[in-house]
């Protein structure tokens, strides 16, 4: 797959990115970090706040210890010294997402849990998250948000894309366009967050493997949407970035090998609370993805009784919607 994603990435794109692969920028912050009270930065922390205490007042947080103590061993593991600064919320929600805010705010949704095949995938992500986090991408990204905001607040915004399963299409493809990042910042997050998880004793070739993933999921899906997921707007595409984090493994990273206990307790995550975790993704009607995902999860270790049942479920719910 990954030679057929390379042939499809230009030329140009791929020696612009294969140049810059070895310049890895260090964290603009360091761990403890705390706006100055001048700076406009204070009144956005102020705001994200709001947002935090709404998190946690919202019927969306899981709040079950074996799912949160899972991921936040892997976040802390990644973050390190940083991972007194976050707050770490797993939020129930079926679509691929995690994000950092500019304040320390961890989300991780279900959807991105059930896409991932192992902990160096989930790994992944989170350096990606933490990379932005330590470069301000985030706090970046905000103010230009804000400024482009004709009403609201980063509160009200937010409240919006946690809740996104509701949202009506075109509010949420505006916020999403609000709060994408850029194609340079997103390229600087994948060797920054490589690196955080490599450090981590990680297997960094997983990041391009999560990538993979997306596009293995659009690649079947029975009827393409008319919008995007709100991962696929806020980030470039996922076959643009395999390359790019192939060449940087292999040139910085050429022994790393996967863990298979990280595996193993992946796994062991998803059967415990597979149910919960499955109904929100059986309830988007996206049989194509939902059915790439079925047997990844056979492939490595769910239990077959779990995956014969929601495939089962899935085959039932597209039978409905074509009657």
């Amino acid at each position: 797959m990954r030679g057929a994603v390379a042939i499809a990435v230009t030329l140009f794109f791929y020696i612009s990115v294969a140049a810059a692969a070895t310049d890895i920028p260090e964290p603009k912050i360091q761990p403890g970090y705390v706006p100055e009270e001048a700076r406009d930065e204070l009144g956005i922390w102020m705001e994200l706040e709001d947002y935090e205490r709404a998190i946690q007042r919202s019927a969306l947080l899981i709040d079950d210890p074996y799912i949160n103590a899972y991921v936040r061993d892997v976040t802390c593991r990644v973050a390190r010294e940083y991972c007194a600064d976050l707050r770490i919320y797993v939020i129930r929600n079926p679509y691929f997402n995690a994000s950092m805010t500019a304040n320390g705010i961890v989300q991780v949704w279900t959807g991105l849990l059930v896409r991932v095949s192992s902990e160096d995938e989930l790994a992944a992500v989170l350096g990606h998250e933490l990379a932005h986090y330590t470069q301000l991408h985030t706090l970046e990204r905000l103010r230009k948000a804000k400024r482009d905001m004709t009403t609201g607040s980063v509160f009200d915004m937010g409240l919006l894309l946690l809740t996104g399963v509701s949202v009506p299409v075109g509010q949420m493809t505006a916020l999403a366009s609000l709060m994408s990042f850029s194609r340079e910042h997103e390229s600087e997050a994948d060797l920054l967050g490589a690196r955080f998880m490599a450090d981590a004793g990680y297997d960094p070739n997983a990041a391009a493997e999560v990538w993979e993933k997306i596009v293995a999921e659009e690649a079947r899906a029975v009827a393409k949407r008319k919008e995007p997921g709100l991962f696929s707007q806020t980030h470039p595409s996922s076959s643009d970035r395999i390359v790019d984090l192939d060449n940087f493994v292999n040139a910085n990273y050429p022994d790393s090998q996967r863990d298979p206990l990280g595996q193993g307790r992946h796994v062991a995550m998803l059967n415990e609370y597979y149910m919960m975790l499955m109904e929100d993704q059986l309830d988007t009607n996206r049989f194509g993805r939902t059915e790439v995902m079925l047997e990844r999860h056979r492939k490595i270790g769910v239990s077959e009784e779990l995956v014969h049942f929601s495939m089962e479920k899935c085959i039932g719910n597209a039978t409905k919607t074509v009657i």
